[in-house]
């Protein structure tokens, strides 16, 4: 299944642990009510900056939350097969993206040898970094990749410190 996913946690509550061990059990429930409401944050950006074509993508923006114990994680994640080709890009064109969550596994990384008949009959052959797809309406395209399209990264880092902010603030509300 293709997507994408932005995944956030609080580390370094070490020492906040033993103090929150006295704590009323409704610490955890509040927690993920502020961090549905960051992640809400995050994904409302997410799809203001999502490149739209089919509304698809758009509509697989999603956001969850699971709260298990004592640990509340979070995601943003869009569903969508081709969510993270165009965050992270494809091809050649994507390989040179500064993204930080590219991932050389999206990227041709060889060669390919293609043969082709001039008008004369004769054969040539040429080697290429990219490659050739079918088109639904018949013949063929030639493509190197697409270049990066991020709208998830750029939306959590939008959004980040807000989606902490309102994590705090409904463990805060919740507890005066």
């Amino acid at each position: 299944m293709g997507g994408i996913r932005i995944r956030m946690k609080v580390d370094g509550m070490e020492g906040l642990a033993t103090v929150l061990e006295n704590l009323p059990e409704a610490v955890m429930p509040l927690a993920a009510q502020g961090m549905d409401q960051g992640l809400q944050e995050i994904q409302a950006v997410a799809k203001a900056l999502v490149p739209v074509d089919t509304e698809e993508l758009k509509g697989s923006i999603r956001t969850k939350v699971n709260q298990t114990g004592d640990s509340v994680e979070g995601v943003v994640i869009a569903t969508a097969e081709h969510a993270v080709f165009v965050e992270v890009g494809t091809g050649p064109v994507g390989a040179a993206s500064p993204h930080p969550a590219a991932y050389p596994g999206y990227y041709s990384t060889g060669e390919y040898i293609f043969t082709r008949v001039t008008k004369d009959g004769k054969s040539v052959r040429f080697v290429t970094d990219g490659w050739v797809y079918p088109l639904e309406k018949g013949g063929f395209r030639f493509t190197r990749g697409q270049k990066p399209r991020p709208y998830m990264y750029p939306a959590y880092q939008q959004k980040k410190d807000a989606a902490i902010q309102l994590i705090a603030a409904a463990i805060r509300e919740g507890l005066t």
